[in-house]
């Protein structure tokens, strides 16, 4: 093989498909990444995990086609670091020489052969997508969902797409998140349960695309791209009924300008890190709602911010990551309602303004 390559497209594309390569592995190619030039013009550089596998192909002037398996952690960082200009790329046996301009480096390779064969994905079903829109419902849900690996279901991402709409719904029973947005394609039909964090990366790795496919099929599902793939394994099972969790009422509602309030949330936090919950205190008179948080080894704190007051007043407390994380998904936004209903009843956040996202945050024990 000997190719030559933009270094920082080497770099962009190694460092990406490094992500679902294994970090400790008794198979030393599941730690590599493979790189193949072919007489088209095209380097792919291929990862997987063995449960993961994503690939990205790079424009490069192609001499000699071949193949090689390197370190991606090695190649990763030889490729960012090198200087500007050309790449230069040649395989031969057990090496794989990389230079650029007076930078060589001789790395040790594995043989191709070796490398797991990237998975070939049939759809049953597949819906195209803007890859923006996706990528900006991923990155309000993704937090919400479950890093409990016992419980796969709560760590995926209901992703439906159906009557020209994408919905994608996460949580970890604790919070919820529901964000959708319309589409120009009434007739697309989908829905999957994806790992939140492979489907986090896929988008990722797929930023600048103008777009993207979703399909899934023989127990996979898969993203694909113009000059990219990502597969993963499907998360088999239902996804609980959520939208049913929201309640229809609230007795009272605020309507909080976003920055100062996470702002106040933020600093009173300071004293909650061993105890999470804060308190809101609405106080209708005065048109402001007070936070607190209190901490035997800490001590207190307590802030206030201005808001509109619609209903009877309460006092709830909240997770303040949690309630954080929820704002945060309204990211762009002036201003969020906050709804409330009384101390046990779960906190409920909106905000008009596209895309469509709801939030539920479930109250403690004051």
């Amino acid at each position: 093989m000997i190719v030559s390559v933009a270094p920082d497209a080497l770099a962009a594309a190694v460092a990406s498909v490094s992500k679902v390569t294994a970090t400790v592995a008794e198979t030393p190619v599941l730690a590599g990444v493979l790189l193949v030039a072919d007489a088209s013009g095209t380097l792919s550089v291929t990862g997987t995990d063995g449960l993961r596998s994503a690939r990205l192909s790079v424009a490069a002037q192609v001499e000699e086609p071949g193949a090689a398996v390197v370190s991606a952690r090695t190649l990763a960082r030889v490729a960012k670091s090198l200087p500007g200009g050309v790449c230069s790329l040649e395989g031969s046996g057990a090496f794989l020489k990389v230079s650029s301009g007076r930078s060589r480096f001789s790395l040790q390779a594995l043989p191709p052969k070796d490398f797991p064969a990237f998975p070939e994905v049939s759809p049953d079903s597949s819906a195209e997508l803007p890859a923006e829109v996706l990528a900006d419902l991923v990155g309000r849900v993704r937090r919400f969902a479950s890093k409990d690996l016992s419980r796969p279901i709560l760590c995926s991402v209901a992703v439906e797409v159906g009557s020209g709409r994408l919905t994608l719904k996460a949580t970890d029973g604790y919070r919820l998140a529901v964000a959708s947005a319309q589409l120009a394609d009434d007739g697309a039909s989908f829905t999957a349960l994806l790992p939140a964090d492979a489907l986090a990366e896929a988008v990722a790795m797929a930023s600048g695309a103008e777009g993207l496919s979703v399909g899934r099929g023989g127990g996979q599902w898969v993203v694909s791209w113009r000059g990219g793939s990502y597969v993963c394994r499907l998360v088999e099972g239902c996804y609980p009924e959520v939208e049913s969790l929201f309640p229809k009422t609230s007795s009272c509602t605020l309507g909080l300008p976003l920055g100062p309030f996470l702002d106040a949330l933020s600093r009173v936090a300071l004293v909650a890190k061993e105890n999470p919950r804060v308190r809101l205190d609405v106080r209708a008179s005065e048109g402001e709602v007070a936070v607190s948080a209190a901490s035997g080894e800490v001590g207190d704190a307590s802030d206030s911010v201005g808001c509109s007051v619609e209903g009877t007043p309460v006092a709830v407390g909240l997770n303040y990551r949690f309630l954080a994380d929820a704002l945060a998904a309204f990211d762009g936004r002036e201003a969020v309602s906050l709804g409330m209903s009384g101390e046990m009843s779960p906190a409920v956040l909106s905000s008009p303004g596209l895309p469509e996202v709801r939030c539920l945050v479930m109250p403690t024990r004051l």
